[in-house]
C-alpha cells in the first residue's frame, strides 16, 4: 500500500504535465489528433491511424462511465463528445499516459523528461516500470519477491545502495524503490517514507528481536539493498518534531480568523 500510495502521486503529477503540455501545444482537443504530436520518424501514417482510433474508442468508454459532473456539460465537449485535454487526464490510467508518451515526438518527450530532471530514455523505463508495479499492487499479488524480467535504468545516484551479484545489478524489489525515490524528489521533494521505512525494516527483521548485523545485510539482499542500513538512508524517517510543528501551525492557523 505505501508503494502504492507513492506511485499514484506520481501518477497524478505525471498527468499534469502531459495535458499541460498536449493543452498548451495543440490546444484543448489537439491530443486527439496523434499526428500533430506523435514521432513520425517511429511511427508511419497507419500506426498512427491506428493507435489514435484504438484511444478515441477507450476514452469515449471512460468519460461514458465517469461520474465527473464536467464531463456531462456540452461546453467541455468537442462536436463528437470527445473531452478537453485537461478532462481525459482525469481518466486515463497509468498505463494509458505510458502509451501517449512513447509515441510522443523526440522534442515533447524531452520536455516531459525535464519536469522529472531526466533523460527520455529514462523515464520511459521508469515508468514502464512504475506501471508494472502499479498493477501488481492492484492486484494484490506478491510484490516482496519480484524479479524485473526488464530491468529499468538505474538512477545514478542511488546505484551504490543496490546489491550487484556476479557484476549484475540487482532485479528485485529495491530497483523499483530507488526509482520511485528518485521520480518523488520531482513530484514532492518533502514526502514522507517512515511507513515504507517501517515496512522494509520489519520485513529484513522478519519478527526477530536477536537478529544479527549481518543477518539483515542479507535479507536486505533479498529485497536487492546493498546493506540493511541503505534503507534508513534511502528512505529516511520524518522527525517527529517536525510533525509535532505542522501539527501546531495547522492549529494555529484554525484559530486565526481569516479577513
Amino acid at each position: 500500500m505505501n508503494t502504492l500510495h507513492a506511485i499514484e502521486d506520481i501518477e497524478i503529477y505525471l498527468h499534469n504535465c502531459i495535458g499541460e503540455l498536449l493543452g498548451n501545444k495543440y490546444g484543448p482537443f489537439g491530443y486527439l489528433d496523434f499526428k500533430s504530436w506523435c514521432d513520425k520518424a517511429k511511427f508511419n501514417k497507419n500506426e498512427v491511424k491506428k493507435d489514435e482510433h484504438k484511444f478515441k474508442k477507450k476514452l469515449a468508454k471512460k468519460a461514458k462511465k465517469s461520474r465527473m459532473p464536467d464531463l456531462k456539460e456540452q461546453k467541455n465537449l468537442n462536436s463528437k463528445s470527445y473531452p478537453t485535454v485537461r478532462l481525459a487526464m482525469e481518466v486515463l490510467t497509468l498505463g494509458e499516459l505510458v502509451f501517449l508518451y512513447r509515441r510522443m515526438s523526440v522534442k515533447n518527450k524531452k520536455i516531459i523528461a525535464t519536469k522529472f530532471n531526466t533523460n527520455q530514455t529514462e523515464l520511459l523505463s521508469w515508468l514502464e516500470c512504475l506501471n508494472l508495479i502499479r498493477n501488481i499492487c492492484c492486484h494484490n499479488s506478491n510484490l516482496v519477491n519480484i524479479k524485473l524480467t526488464t530491468k529499468p535504468k538505474i538512477p545514478k545516484k542511488y546505484k551504490k545502495y543496490l546489491y550487484f551479484f556476479d557484476k549484475k545489478e540487482t532485479n528485485r524489489l529495491a530497483l523499483t524503490l530507488v526509482i520511485i525515490k528518485r521520480m518523488m524528489e520531482s513530484v514532492n521533494p518533502k514526502y514522507d517514507y517512515t511507513k515504507l521505512n517501517k515496512t522494509l525494516s520489519n520485513l529484513i527483521k522478519r519478527q526477530e528481536d536477536s537478529i544479527d548485523n549481518l543477518t539483515k545485510d542479507k535479507n536486505a539482499q533479498l529485497l536487492g539493498f546493498n546493506k540493511a542500513s541503505d534503507i534508513n538512508k534511502i528512505f529516511p524517517k520524518r522527525n517527529p518534531r517536525s510533525k509535532r510543528r505542522s501539527k501546531r501551525k495547522k492549529n494555529y492557523n484554525k484559530k486565526v480568523p481569516r479577513r
